[in-house]
């Protein structure tokens, strides 16, 4: 029996049986292969898609490319032409900012005060003292638009999917102290500690989160390559010196 050889859509190369998904509809039938990133589908280059074409004309829930979790499609807010954003309007709001559906503001409203001389926050909406805000030279007033707690709030997200809730909770879960040397975080800086064999960059994808930690341990794992050897030759290393 001879056998078929199929190219891949994406490397080009040959091979006798190459990797299919099936169409989450429950169908039965092979999906194609990604020829590109599709951030509004979760879809990576390479990869099976989800659905066979014309299988999914009515989503009821949708990939946000940014905090990466599906969610209803009534989370997304469409575009002019009617296509449904990539981002869901939680990290819209975020990212940009400014609440969603809110108008832009007039130019120069970043030189507003109120009478005790605070600046409002475009995120959260409070007015706070111009120390709570962090240098910005692009800015008419040279300050961010957001302050420092809704500007942690906004790169924690992008970098590791942790939103402000998620962060909450793990701070609970731990008694507002580091996982590994139980010292309050309270006044320190505090690391988002992800598995690096999962999401080896700086960025992460969310589900590999393990934890929250000062800033020495969180080097102290970086300087060991979160190696379980490494760490259990230096326990013995430290009980019995050479």
């Amino acid at each position: 029996m001879a056998l078929t050889w199929e190219k891949h859509p994406v490397d080009g190369t040959f091979a006798t049986e190459i990797r299919r998904g099936i169409c989450a509809c429950g169908c039965g039938q092979p999906t194609e292969i990604s020829t590109r990133n599709r951030r509004d589908r979760g879809v990576i280059k390479g990869e099976p898609l989800r659905y066979v074409a014309g299988h999914n004309a009515k989503p009821s829930e949708r990939f946000c490319g940014t905090c990466k979790i599906t969610k209803p499609i009534q989370e997304f807010s469409r575009r002019k032409k009617g296509s449904y954003r990539v981002r869901c309007d939680d990290c819209r709001q975020r990212n940009e900012g400014r609440r969603v559906g809110v108008p832009r503001r007039a130019k120069g409203s970043a030189l507003v005060r109120n009478e005790q001389g605070h600046k409002e926050c475009r995120v959260c909406l409070e007015w706070k003292p111009e120390s709570e805000y962090q240098r910005w030279s692009l800015a008419l007033d040279g300050l961010c638009l957001q302050c420092r707690s809704c500007r942690s709030d906004m790169d924690r997200l992008s970098k590791y999917g942790v939103s402000k809730e998620q962060f909450q909770s793990l701070l609970e879960q731990q008694d507002f102290a580091c996982a590994i040397c139980a010292n309050p975080l309270e006044g320190q800086k505090i690391c988002v500690d992800h598995d690096h064999s999962c999401c080896p960059g700086k960025r992460c994808c969310g589900k590999c989160v393990r934890g929250l930690l000062c800033d020495d341990c969180n080097h102290g794992l970086g300087f060991f390559r979160d190696s379980v050897d490494r760490l259990r030759c230096a326990i013995k290393y430290l009980e019995n010196p050479v």
